[in-house]
């Protein structure tokens, strides 16, 4: 018979990345489309389109999502180059990595729309060029002449003036009104249409409307709101108030024909403030539209006149974005349309009505990238929230320390160069909520910047971004409450480098997760008492890939001083044939800790046993340094970090490509 079941065992499957697709061609013969195409890959489960206007991958748009070649991109602009690249996706791997560019266009269809025009009483009509073709899109100049004892009146577009430019897209016919000075009536003012906002940094326009049996007829206007300016032929009072209060503006509105025939109407006209919600220095940051994590950090400022300064740090560039004034407000809600000379674009849109612990901006960067953002309460003391804010900005204010243990990998080259080591990260939030950032990321690389702590109902964050290595970057959202602390998923993209003299080769490449944890470290009388009990033992932890895992147990001294045993290099027993390695302290480790930071520092000792030649037991010993931090944890390891080991990896192909990595490992400090 048979026996009972085993105990259980745990295993995986793994997925690979799919390789990158090969054959992409985008098409130059359609008009309505580009079609682009391209071989298909082994293990995609989908594929992602980009696109640019120049050769390169790196600030190029995605496109689309198709599930198999090809893929018509209908968005293209006739006439206008763009280069494609295609990866290969799989939900459960990743994506690979950019195929080879092609070259594509929407063929430009010409048309030729031509002008007409049909005249309305006394006068004529001259057309550049006679034929009123509009060819390759210049404009036909259309010209009105009144004929004896006629006046020009208008166009049928509403247009005043006697010659215009057009440049329709279609056939289209334009009308001139004329009429005898005989005919012209006095002028009286029929209507005035008020403006939909008076309020100082948002757009205005009001009507004054006159009789049509008066016109021609020319418009004037004194003590106009600074900002406004009225427009002598159409009535059209318009621009952006600079300056609230209420005016009393006059009105006059003469006869062309007949230059002693005038109305004069004083109306008064009320500018209000632009609202201090809608106002001041706005902080946060957008969303990666691929992964919903942080894609670049935003700060805007908008004048008390309503001017707009806006600035976009993401991995692809930075970006200054202005604008005169708020493009539109409805009731509460104020919003601005800004572009770039290159084409970038950022939508924004306030809330007044928002408390001010909320993100009260929102909207987009470059058409994806969703916005996220809060008015800044602590420019002065007589700021509205002010009072409100700043005991709330107090009980946040301090030093904070994280570890930033690794994640999730989506994505790593062939070289496996994949970080096991626990970079680790510094908060200053300071009397005003300014934030400076300090630290190390598990591969050594920098770490530091800025940031502006926002408040929120239940907890405050802190938006991060960094570009690094060019191309790459780590960015996130670092969340406090109260005294403990954690992240939202953080990207971690490290986009490999080229070695010398080689074609590109990214081997080394990773993209990872990052789940950051700590809280507020404090000034410690002493760090023994803090965190050990004060005589209590912790444990050196290192994850060594030669020997495994080596704990060294140490103690603290109330100033922060580790006592570890004595280390003592491996010496090898001619009887055992074989290295006798310290139990205490095998890799001579050192340690030491900065009280007020908390940082950490030390080196170990990596073995590597081997043979040489004669087939003799030999023993390589590698020193490297070890850095780290303390943290404010509830459950788990006190304290975080990370050592490098020195390793070259070398690929298969028939010209080899060589790497020198440095390997990351994990340290920990174990109570």
């Amino acid at each position: 018979g048979d026996s009972a079941f085993s105990a259980s065992a745990q295993g995986l499957r793994t997925v690979a990345i799919p390789s990158i697709p090969t054959g992409v061609s985008a098409s130059t013969t359609y008009s309505d489309k580009v079609v682009v195409s391209w071989t298909a890959t082994s293990g995609a489960t989908s594929y992602k389109v980009y696109r640019n206007t120049s050769n390169n991958s790196s600030t190029a748009t995605q496109i689309g999502t198709p599930a198999t070649s090809p893929y018509n991109d209908t968005t293209a602009v006739a006439g206008t180059t763009y280069y494609y690249w295609v990866k290969a996706s799989n939900n459960a791997a990743g994506d690979s990595a950019f195929s080879a560019s092609a070259q594509g266009m929407r063929k430009h269809v010409s048309t030729t729309p031509t002008v007409n025009v049909v005249v309305d009483g006394p006068g004529t009509v001259t057309m550049s060029p006679a034929n009123g073709q509009v060819i390759n899109g210049k404009p036909v100049t259309l010209t009105a002449k009144p004929g004896k004892d006629a006046l020009f009146v208008d166009w049928d577009t509403g247009d005043a003036d006697a010659s215009i430019k057009v440049a329709p897209a279609v056939d289209t016919v334009y009308v001139a009104r004329f009429r005898l000075k005989s005919e012209c009536a006095d002028p009286e003012i029929t209507d005035i249409v008020p403006a939909p906002n008076r309020m100082v940094g948002v757009p205005f326009a009001m009507q004054v409307n006159v009789n049509d049996t008066a016109k021609p007829v020319k418009y004037s206007a004194t003590k106009l709101p600074p900002g406004l300016k009225f427009n002598a032929k159409t009535g059209l009072i318009s621009g952006v108030p600079t300056k609230a209060g209420t005016y009393a503006t006059t009105i006059k509105v003469g006869s062309v024909a007949w230059a002693k025939k005038q109305i004069v109407e004083t109306i008064d006209i009320t500018i209000e403030p632009l609202p201090t919600m809608a106002q001041g220095t706005f902080n946060g940051f957008f969303e990666d539209p691929e992964t919903g994590g942080v894609g670049g950090s935003l700060t805007a400022t908008v004048t008390a006149a309503g001017r707009i300064t806006a600035k976009v740090v993401s991995t692809n560039g930075t970006w200054s974005f202005s604008a005169p004034s708020w493009t539109d407000r409805q009731n509460n809600l104020f919003a601005a349309e800004m572009r770039t000379t290159k084409g970038q674009t950022l939508s924004l849109e306030v809330d007044t009505s928002l408390a001010w612990n909320t993100w009260q901006m929102s909207g987009s960067a470059n058409n994806a990238g969703t916005v996220f953002a809060q008015r800044y309460p602590f420019a002065n003391a007589r700021d509205p929230d002010y009072a409100t804010a700043l005991p709330i900005l107090n009980t946040y204010k301090g030093y904070y320390t994280f570890a930033l243990p690794g994640g999730d990998v989506l994505e790593v080259g062939e070289a496996e160069n994949i970080p096991y080591g626990h970079g680790y990260l510094t908060a200053t939030v300071d009397a005003k909520g300014k934030v400076k950032l300090s630290g190390k990321l598990a591969d050594g690389t920098t770490l530091s910047g800025s940031s502006t702590l926002v408040i929120l109902a239940d907890k405050a964050v802190i938006p991060c971004h960094a570009t690094l290595y060019k191309t790459g970057r780590c960015s996130g959202l670092l969340e406090l409450d109260g005294n403990l602390a954690q992240g939202s998923v953080w990207q971690w993209l490290y986009p490999g480098k080229t070695p010398a003299g080689r074609a590109p080769a990214i081997a080394d490449c990773f993209n990872m997760t990052l789940a950051p944890l700590g809280g507020k470290y404090g000034t410690l009388d002493s760090l023994a008492d803090h965190y050990f009990n004060a005589d209590a033992t912790s444990v050196l932890v290192n994850d060594l890939d030669a020997l495994d895992v080596s704990s060294v147990a140490f103690t603290l001294d109330a100033r922060g001083n580790a006592i570890l045993p004595k280390g003592k290099a491996p010496t090898f027993d001619k009887t055992e044939e074989a290295y006798i390695y310290n139990d205490d302290n095998p890799n001579v480790a050192t340690f030491s800790v900065k009280p007020v930071t908390g940082l950490f520092s030390g080196k170990l000792n990596l073995y590597y046993e081997y043979y040489d030649a004669r087939d003799a037991l030999k023993l390589k010993t590698v020193s490297v340094s070890h850095a780290g931090v303390f943290i404010q944890s509830d459950a788990g390891p006190l304290g975080y970090g990370y050592y490098l080991q020195p390793d070259t990896w070398q690929s298969d192909d028939a010209k080899p490509v060589k790497y020198s990595l440095k390997r990351s490992f994990g340290v920990t400090i174990e109570k």
